[in-house]
């Protein structure tokens, strides 16, 4: 007999470890990681370029190292596939 798909109540959907999320720089931070997550959505749900970056938000390659190393390592997928899911 075929198992049954399971729920959508039974999948657990783990979070991102800090490990995994942490800038790869370890030196003190000068921006908040709040602020270059909302400089990242910004771009994304703008359409803009990374040189047209607003200045209320961090320079431009301080907003992009995070994004490159954590599209390195898979993170922005692994969260696309859970808000897929």
């Amino acid at each position: 007999m075929a198992s049954a798909a399971p729920s959508r109540s039974s999948v657990s959907c783990k979070p991102a470890t800090t490990a995994s999320l942490r800038l790869s720089s370890p030196r003190a931070k000068k921006h908040l990681r709040r602020a270059i997550l909302d400089a990242i959505f910004y771009l994304v749900g703008g359409g803009i370029a990374w040189r047209q970056l607003p200045s209320d938000f961090p320079p431009a390659m301080t907003v992009y190292s995070p994004f490159h190393s954590w599209a390195k390592i898979g993170v922005w997928q692994r969260i696309h596939d859970a808000l897929r899911d």
